[in-house]
């Protein structure tokens, strides 16, 4: 019986062939499902971002702001943001389909973060839009001390919603606990001080009601005088 030396070479390397092709065929599939997932998401972002800063500018949410530079307005912040936790998102998935977990984690935990910073600038933009609205509220009023009640509710209504943006971002960032205690300290030395203009600001008022209660007792006895 003829012994075949070849095979027990052979087949070994057969073997590695057949491995070596599986293995390329699985990544090139990882690789051209990844370029796809890149692809739609690429696409995707685009449409949401330009959708959302259409939708932002029909709303003229700038106007309230009143911030004049196109690469500062929120608008377009927002847009951005949201174009790229799209993006981020599908590179995300992408990674994990090429088995690269460092990367499909760290993006991961980027894109769960993301909707905080984006959750504090829609906190500080409408933060900021009730501020201007109170402060001209106030100010319209042309009572004793309005330009400085306008602006002390102005800067506390801002502050409010610096506090409550920073506390949506997380301890991570800042020491919250410190923006709190910062915060009970204001809304007392604000208490304070509106107690205060509000008694020169009634003083004021009565102050004037008097005088014109005087005047036109005075004007009225004259006229009976002439009478």
């Amino acid at each position: 019986m003829p012994v075949n030396i070849v095979e027990p070479v052979i087949s070994p390397v057969k073997g590695g062939l057949y491995s070596a092709v599986a293995t390329m065929t699985g990544m090139l599939d990882n690789i051209v499902a990844a370029a796809i997932l890149l692809i739609v998401g690429v696409i995707v972002g685009k449409v949401i971002g330009a959708a959302i800063l259409e939708l932002l500018k029909r709303f003229k949410i700038d106007s309230y702001v009143g911030i004049k530079r196109e690469h500062l307005k929120v608008s377009k912040l927002i847009s951005d943001i949201s174009r790229w936790l799209i993006y981020l998102l599908f590179l995300s998935e992408a990674a994990a389909v090429l088995e690269i977990q460092i990367i499909a984690n760290a993006l991961t935990s980027l894109v769960n973060y993301l909707p905080n910073v984006l959750t504090a600038i829609l906190v500080l933009t409408v933060g900021y839009v009730v501020a201007r609205y109170i402060e001209d509220a106030i100010e319209d009023t042309h009572v004793a001390y309005s330009g400085l009640m306008s602006r002390v509710f102005f800067f506390f209504v801002v502050y409010l919603s610096a506090a409550i943006a920073l506390n949506s971002l997380g301890s991570r960032i800042i020491n919250t606990v410190l923006v709190d205690q910062i915060l009970l300290i204001i809304v007392a030395t604000f208490g304070v001080g509106l107690s205060i203009a509000m008694g020169l600001g009634f003083k004021s008022m009565f102050k004037s009601l008097g005088d014109e209660i005087g005047r036109d007792l005075v004007s009225g006895l004259k006229r009976k005088r002439k009478a």
